[in-house]
């Protein structure tokens, strides 16, 4: 849905950090009630790390409009689809959380399809290159 958006943002000429820094501030309008109503249940640190976490995604949804606006979608969404892997893999190493079998079936199909897709995109580019080549 991130990359429709962002094709449609692009295709109708709006400014794409403007429109990140417009979704993120509608989204923090649209939670504030939440925070306010349940504002016994955090710490100062639960809002630090809340901030900090917000920041990095916010820098990582900027990127990633970045690497869309200049280039192909599919190689880019296949990466950025790829956080799934990294942050399970992060589960195991620190939490000592351990996937079932359907899980493991989902991330070395997941791992199969960015690689295929990134692979794929390789391929594309140098056979454009060797049919500009040749002219």
């Amino acid at each position: 849905m991130n990359t429709v958006s962002i094709q449609y943002t692009i295709h109708t000429g709006f400014n794409l950090d403007q429109a990140n820094y417009d979704g993120n501030a509608m989204l923090g309008v649209l939670f504030l009630p939440f925070f306010i109503y349940f504002r016994e249940s955090y710490t100062f640190m639960d809002v630090c790390v809340g901030t900090l976490v917000i920041l990095c995604v916010t820098t990582g949804v900027i990127l990633f409009t970045r690497a869309l606006s200049c280039g192909i979608a599919g190689p880019v969404q296949a990466i950025e689809n790829s956080k799934t892997v990294v942050q399970t893999v992060m589960c195991i190493v620190f939490l000592g959380q351990i996937p079932n079998l359907m899980q493991i079936l989902g991330l070395i199909t997941g791992s199969i399809g960015v690689i295929s897709i990134v692979l794929q995109k390789k391929k594309d580019v140098a056979a454009k290159e060797i049919d500009t080549s040749k002219k």
